[in-house]
């Protein structure tokens, strides 16, 4: 890795034209060239959970990081990052995770959460990366991912669970619904858990308070690819959303 280009910490969120300037309400838009019509049809079962795996990974990106901090019945906190997650709902707030199994029991983050019914939601900024990701390593379940990644714990406001100090952008969740996964063996492989957000906390300086818009080049969140790839969003284009009177006649 150290072969690769330097971090570039200056570069900063642009908007640019859209992909196709040109295009016009059903004009083609075909695949690239070198790209072919030759789809390669797989079934989950036949080409086993593994490969599947790296098939969503890989195929279903970039997807956004859920830095979940969470405190157990007797008091010990737990932290980590899961890419299995989305916002589900503004109306109530929700948003969900999906927290994988050793294939007998439920991790940490899933285990305190069930028992408490309450979690945090951190983004993931790029300037504790490395902070963030080292709480992925397989910790025995005493370890303490705060103290082991050098990352802070800060109090909540609504619920008995850890903030992380050095997120910009911070959800406090409390369980609405928990749906065990479960494969054809039988086996729970994930807890996918939907949590109504209860209090946001955002960094002044990333936020205007009049429009409540979030600014992307100030928050700088990462994003999950596939293997060990993060990705981080420098660049986009606006499109705005067509509507069915101003088509053209």
């Amino acid at each position: 890795m150290s072969g690769r280009a330097a971090f570039d910490l200056e570069k900063s969120f642009q908007l640019t034209q859209v992909p196709h300037p040109s295009w016009r309400p059903g004009d083609s838009q075909a695949k690239p060239d070198g790209h072919g019509n030759d789809m390669l049809d797989m079934e989950p079962e036949k080409i086993g959970t593994g490969n599947t795996y790296k098939l969503l990974i890989g195929g279903v990106v970039p997807r956004p990081i859920a830095f979940v901090s969470t405190r157990s019945k007797s008091g010990r906190h737990n932290l980590a990052p899961f890419s299995f997650f989305n916002v589900i709902s503004h109306d109530p707030p929700a948003l969900a995770i999906s927290v994988g199994t050793n294939g007998q029991h439920a991790k940490d983050t899933a285990q305190n959460i069930l028992e408490t019914g309450q979690f945090v939601v951190n983004i993931i900024s790029e300037w504790f990366a490395e902070s963030a990701n080292y709480t992925a390593i397989d910790a025995p379940p005493e370890e303490d991912e705060f103290e082991i990644s050098g990352l802070t714990p800060i109090d909540s406001i609504k619920i008995d669970a850890p903030r992380v100090k050095e997120s910009a952008f911070q959800m406090e969740c409390k369980v609405i619904q928990h749906v065990p996964m479960i494969n054809k063996e039988g086996i729970t492989t994930y807890y996918h858990i939907i949590g109504e957000i209860v209090m946001f906390h955002v960094d002044k300086y990333i936020i205007d308070p009049d429009n409540y818009h979030i600014a992307l080049d100030k928050l700088r969140p990462l994003s999950r690819l596939g293997g060990i790839s993060y990705g981080r969003t420098v660049e986009g284009y606006e499109i705005p959303r067509p509507k069915w009177d101003d088509r053209s006649a």
